[in-house]
């Protein structure tokens, strides 16, 4: 077995073993294969364990593997359990800890390297690599969001390739399903998507077949409690409200507020609904003030 595969099995193996808390192995395929967000950081932290492992002298790789089963055998399990009472998901406590274990395994990598005067200067990390992998995560998001969600509606066509811009134009009432308030009339166009007008400006649009990708996501693809968790962090992160939900509807909202006439407003909408746990449509535009 390769030194590389021996460690991720490693890992695994022994992810089960002691405390009356601790994760089983059955227990952990099920988290692997449920939430995406913990499987990604389950990933990250066997590919940083390898590469600050292999970095070490012979003499801090025995003390430093000593510890990482220290971490998966008891550790971890005692700061989950410890977090899942202030009401955390066990999936959510369960990435935390792997996020904060990350982290401590690059600050003892950049530590590691360091020499006496370096260390002498004060510039061992206190902390770091946690803060800094999830900023960099959110600054991702804002990017893929901003480069794919559009309230400028001609952004929008540019965009997504809209060339023809003679849609199907149709007028709307209070009969139609989900359509936006003051909407009097709506244009579909080939490639899926749907804008609403009011008065002839565009100012909603709905986007219901697979093609587009808005902000990370499009039509068809996979959604679940940790990825509507991980979307709602980037969403707040660049101001939005909360996410709340419409159970009725399988709708997932999120609403951006400004300051307009010394009053905070709902001015931007962003919502995607579901169906059988895949992506069925998803909106966005401007709020009319009244």
């Amino acid at each position: 077995m390769k030194k590389s595969a021996f460690f991720v099995f490693l890992l695994v193996l022994t992810l089960g073993v002691t405390s009356a808390f601790a994760l089983t192995d059955d227990e952990y395929r099920i988290l692997i294969s449920t939430s995406q967000a913990f499987k990604e950081a389950d990933k990250e932290l066997g590919r940083v364990w390898k590469e600050v492992y292999e970095g070490l002298s012979e003499k801090d790789k025995k003390y430093h593997m000593d510890g990482q089963q220290k971490w998966i055998r008891k550790w971890r399990d005692d700061y989950v359990q410890n977090v899942m009472k202030l009401g955390m998901s066990k999936a959510e406590a369960y990435t935390e800890a792997t996020l904060k274990r990350i982290n401590l395994l690059r600050i003892l990598q950049h530590n590691s390297k360091l020499s006496e005067a370096d260390n002498a200067a004060g510039r061992a990390w206190p902390d770091y690599y946690f803060e800094e992998w999830h900023q960099e995560q959110l600054r991702q998001f804002k990017a893929i969001f901003d480069s794919s969600v559009f309230f400028d509606m001609e952004a929008l066509m540019r965009t997504a390739g809209i060339e023809n811009k003679n849609g199907k134009k149709q007028n709307v009432d209070e009969n139609d399903h989900n359509i936006p308030h003051y909407a009097n009339t709506k244009v579909s166009y080939d490639e899926e998507f749907t804008f609403y007008l009011i008065d002839e400006h565009p100012f909603y649009v709905t986007v219901d077949k697979k093609g587009y990708n808005a902000a990370g996501m499009q039509v068809g693809d996979d959604i679940d409690r940790d990825s509507l968790i991980k979307f709602n962090w980037g969403m707040t992160f660049m101001g939005w409200d909360d996410m709340y939900e419409d159970e009725s509807k399988h709708m997932y909202n999120w609403i951006l507020q400004r300051e307009v006439d010394e009053v905070k407003r709902p001015v931007q909408r962003f919502s995607i609904t579901s169906e059988n746990g895949k992506i069925k449509s998803i909106e966005w535009g401007s709020i009319v003030i009244d």
